[in-house]
């Protein structure tokens, strides 16, 4: 579906007062995570039993998918016809038929079918997302170059996305604050990550959003919104003095879309345990890193993207912990020696009192007798 200026200015203002205008697809400027943006390797339609599409992100990183693409090949490349399946004398025609994107010769474009959705939503927030069935688009209805002759449907298809890293995802959870990592971005979703596909949970939660900067201004970007009609749960977003819900019939599908701008930011979550609907924000400020308090209370640490160590501060810190290790023992070492050095020189003593007095004669009063006895009760 393509929008024009005017009816993407229309729907944009729909957006705002009532959240009822249909999903924008393909055509914002999300570029926040242009560094992470990946491409699958495509898949050739024909066979659903040994033909997928797989998605996959390094650990600790989700998939967001963004797009679903087809393809077809130039007629003149030999492709086979979806009906047929490639064998094992046909690894050469595969690998150029179904592993690799021409895009100079290739007819590609978006895949708006029904399946669509189905593929976003099971991939969403996954760290690996396979056996993605090859859907196909008649050629008829796709912009193909005159100068060469397709076969009348795709026989290819592949997605773009996201690897998004979990260290950039928090929960609106009372007590919590979050920080971006300079001026990156900075998501919230209902449920934690790792939970993402069960849902939403109950909350009843304000969280501010700020930024390091008071000149900056905050995004923030429906990145995937899923409420049924009848939904019950309750999310605004207050702009300065405007207050905007989330909801309405037309947000039951995934999609990615800017929905407010402003120098300050509060989010109230008031929301209800509903395992079918799904929920997730981002924000992000130019030339400034974004502030996420929810609820907090005075002395909440900040939690979020922490720059990791990098290879040489963790030797230097291999360094000096053993360092400090070594000192440490041999401080009790020193300890110890003294402690029994102490114990052996009393021991000595106590040994040469006693045979002092075994070599006094009988009721013989000797002078300072009674000094050794103090100082023996002294040493025991």
């Amino acid at each position: 579906m393509v929008f024009n200026e005017n009816l993407y200015m229309l729907g944009s203002t729909l957006l705002v007062l009532g959240y009822t205008c249909a999903t924008v697809r393909g055509s914002d400027p999300f570029t926040y995570e242009s560094n992470s943006k990946k491409t699958s390797e495509p898949a050739c339609y024909g066979s659903t039993y040994t033909s997928f599409v797989s998605l996959s992100c390094p650990q600790p990183e989700v998939v967001y998918p963004l797009e679903v693409y087809v393809g077809a090949k130039p007629n003149s490349t030999g492709c086979l016809d979806f009906e047929n399946d490639y064998t094992e004398h046909d690894k050469d025609l595969k690998e150029k038929c179904c592993r690799n994107i021409n895009e100079t010769t290739d007819c590609t474009g978006k895949y708006n079918g029904p399946n669509r959705t189905l593929i976003i939503e099971t991939c969403m927030g996954l760290s690996l997302c396979k056996n993605i069935h090859v859907v196909w688009e008649s050629t008829s209805n796709m912009s193909c170059s005159a100068e060469h002759h397709y076969k009348s449907t795709t026989n290819y298809a592949y997605l773009d996305y996201f690897c998004i890293k979990k260290a950039t995802i928090g929960t609106p959870v009372r007590n919590h604050r979050y920080q971006s990592r300079n001026s990156g971005m900075f998501y919230l979703t209902a449920n934690d990550i790792n939970s993402y596909k069960s849902g939403m949970l109950d909350r009843n939660v304000t969280c501010s959003i700020t930024a390091s900067t008071n000149l900056s201004t905050i995004e923030v970007w429906i990145m995937d919104l899923r409420f049924r009609p009848e939904s019950l749960q309750k999310v605004i977003i207050y702009d300065g003095s405007t207050g905007k819900q989330l909801g309405g019939s037309n947000h039951t599908r995934p999609f990615l879309k800017p929905i407010s701008s402003s120098s300050s930011i509060n989010i109230t979550f008031e929301t209800v345990r509903s395992s079918d609907e799904f929920l997730w924000l981002g924000f992000a400020a130019n030339d400034a890193y974004i502030v996420i308090a929810c609820d907090v209370s005075d002395g909440t640490q900040i939690t979020g993207d922490v720059e990791p160590l990098s290879q040489e501060k963790k030797q230097n810190g291999y360094m000096v912990a053993g360092i400090a290790g070594g000192i440490g023992f041999l401080a009790v070492c020193v300890i110890i020696g003294f402690m029994v050095y102490r114990r052996i020189k009393a021991n000595k003593t106590n040994r040469k009192v006693e045979d002092d007095r075994r070599n006094l004669p009988k009721n013989e009063d000797t002078p300072g007798m009674n000094n050794v006895s103090n100082n023996v009760k002294e040493l025991q």
